[in-house]
């Protein structure tokens, strides 16, 4: 088990510039994929839709995710295969958990199909606000495990003990 860094944004406001401004990236590489297949085609038009969905799944891996809510906290499970803690990024705000990931391998070669360098960007809305500063999160087998607990919690948790 691997313990990996949470950012904790308690501002009610959007999400830090740094979020966004990693997204232009990711969106930007999604572009520049999209043209290259293009170019690939010998340029010609009618399949820009099919260039840029096949750019997307290129650039940008959508890994699948849980959340069940038990006990005043959200337990959230996002698949993170190739992806070690340090290549992790967690970005804990009151209303969202963003997810990021970008893991860098050898290049592929023509008798391989393995991707170069695989790139994951999820935002999980939460159904409640939660406290950004009670979000942990870990990495084990391949699957990152985030634990968020619900805004008030601590607060309805020491009234029931006073009462």
């Amino acid at each position: 088990m691997s313990s990996v860094t949470v950012e904790k944004v308690n501002e009610p406001s959007a999400a830090p510039a740094s979020v966004h401004d990693r997204l232009q990236a990711v969106v930007n590489r999604i572009r520049e994929r999209a043209y290259e297949l293009f170019q690939g085609r010998g340029a010609t038009d009618g399949s820009a839709m099919d260039d840029w969905l096949q750019a997307e799944r290129d650039v940008l891996l959508l890994p699948q995710s849980g959340l069940i809510e038990k006990g005043g906290k959200f337990n959230i499970r996002v698949q993170a295969l190739g992806f070690s803690a340090k290549e992790i990024r967690v970005t804990a705000m009151a209303d969202a958990i963003v997810v990021e990931g970008e893991a860098s391998r050898p290049r592929p070669t023509a008798d391989s199909t393995e991707i170069g360098e695989k790139q994951m960007f999820q935002r999980l809305d939460l159904p409640a606000p939660i406290n950004p500063d009670k979000v942990t999160a870990t990495l084990v087998s391949g699957v990152l495990q985030l634990i968020a607990e619900k805004a008030g919690q601590a607060e309805s948790k020491a009234q029931a003990r006073a009462a």
